[in-house]
């Protein structure tokens, strides 16, 4: 497994543990960078993008457009 593949998952584990302490369960995207870059994730928006895509794929958020803001919930 490589460095990045590593920081990929890290990111995706820290997303979820923000979404979970979340009222309910929900956060948008401008709130995830921040969240993201307490925890030595600075991440583009586009990198954002890409690992919430990664986490609706896999059935573990749930996205939504609000506006052109990105709405993430964990799924039930």
């Amino acid at each position: 497994m490589s460095f990045a593949q590593l920081l990929s998952e890290d990111r995706r584990l820290v997303i979820l543990r923000l979404l979970s302490g979340a009222p309910e369960y929900t956060l948008n995207a401008f709130v995830l960078r921040p969240g993201l870059e307490a925890v030595g994730h600075a991440v583009s928006a586009d990198q954002l993008a890409t690992e919430l895509a990664w986490l609706a794929e896999q059935g573990l958020v749930e996205l939504e457009d609000m506006a052109g803001v990105t709405l993430a919930r964990l799924a039930p």
